[in-house]
């Protein structure tokens, strides 16, 4: 028999020393209290809410008439200018901004573009005066416009390739 199987040897060098099995301790038979969370001592409460704990509702206002409201022009002419689209809206209200979206390379119109308003009413009245309409020769399409997705970004994906030379 070696020595690690007797049960009376002393322990090696550099071994660590024996333990005792722990000895069991009554268990209360009260349950802990439990507390909420929402119910903290008076004197660990912040005076006020940090601004990243108010609610969603308070941060984005309901769609009312005081907000607002972008409108996306679509089916354009490629003629069509920030101006024009500025002074035919400018029927309903007054636009705070009318932009044609053009290609970024050659600078030409991609037939669509965005007019915001101040007032939802003003431009909730140029969607029913103007959606359907024709617009230098082309029916145009005017609707509240969906806000912007995220579509990811950067990224070099791809690769690859090269001369691969052959023997």
């Amino acid at each position: 028999m070696s020595d690690e199987a007797k049960p009376d040897s002393a322990p090696k060098e550099g071994a660590p020393p024996a333990t005792k099995p722990a000895e069991a301790k009554p268990v209360d038979a009260k349950p802990p209290e439990v507390v909420p969370a929402d119910t903290k001592p008076a004197d660990t409460q912040p005076a006020e809410a940090k601004p990243s704990e108010t609610k969603l509702a308070e941060t984005k206002p309901a769609a009312t008439a005081g907000r607002n409201m972008r409108l996306f022009v679509g089916s354009l002419s490629f003629d069509t200018r920030d101006d024009d689209l500025r002074q035919v809206f400018a029927a309903y209200g007054t636009p705070t901004s009318a932009t044609v979206i053009t290609d970024r390379d050659t600078g030409r119109s991609k037939g669509f573009g965005f007019v915001e308003f101040a007032s939802a009413d003003e431009a909730k009245k140029a969607i029913e005066g103007l959606n359907g309409k024709e617009l230098q020769g082309r029916t145009i399409t005017v609707a509240e416009a969906r806000p912007r997705e995220d579509r990811g970004g950067g990224g070099r994906g791809g690769g690859g390739g090269g001369r691969r030379d052959r023997y």
